[in-house]
């Protein structure tokens, strides 16, 4: 599983997706760089020099400058950094948007819904943990059954626990 995440291809930053040691080599590009310091989960660490006064860029936008030179591999935080909104008074939020290749393109088995959202079903399920509240999910069914209106579910149903309180079926 990788460890660290690159945003958008404009990002002179990564983000550290789990705690990463000192030394630690982190593929980029075309190179790759080597961590100067650990980095925990969350945090950011540059990938090329970033000089004194320029900007960190994140998510393909500056989110501040730095304070000090920034070597790659090194822990980019408050200690180096600082925000570009100082002395503003008021603030807009212009994203240039663009689609981004995606490597691994993630599905589901999902359906299109008439309101034109997505899921996977609409069921609700009773599902007693142990044998002795099956008449307890019963009564439950029944009173949903009777109290509100289903429509919008494709199905209720509980599912029985075979067993008294707590005991599990003896190996056969």
């Amino acid at each position: 599983m990788m460890k660290w995440i690159k945003i958008n291809p404009n990002d002179n930053v990564m983000v550290a997706l789990g705690t990463l040691e000192a030394g630690t080599v982190i593929s980029v590009d075309d190179g790759s760089i080597e961590l100067t310091t650990p980095i925990e989960k969350g945090h950011k660490f540059a990938i090329q020099v970033i000089g004194k006064n320029d900007h960190i860029i994140k998510y393909g936008n500056p989110i501040g400058f730095a304070t000090e030179e920034i070597g790659p591999g090194d822990w980019v935080h408050s200690h180096n950094t600082k925000t570009n909104l100082r002395g503003k008074l008021d603030y807009s939020y212009s994203p240039d948007l663009a689609d981004l290749d995606q490597e691994d393109p993630r599905t589901f088995m999902g359906y299109k819904r008439t309101n034109g959202h997505v899921g996977i079903r609409n069921e609700l399920w009773i599902v007693p943990t142990v044998g002795c509240v099956n008449g307890i999910g019963t009564t439950m069914l029944e009173a949903l059954k009777t109290s509100m209106d289903l429509s919008h579910i494709d199905g209720i149903e509980i599912f029985k626990h075979n067993y008294g309180c707590s005991q599990l079926q003896s190996p056969a």
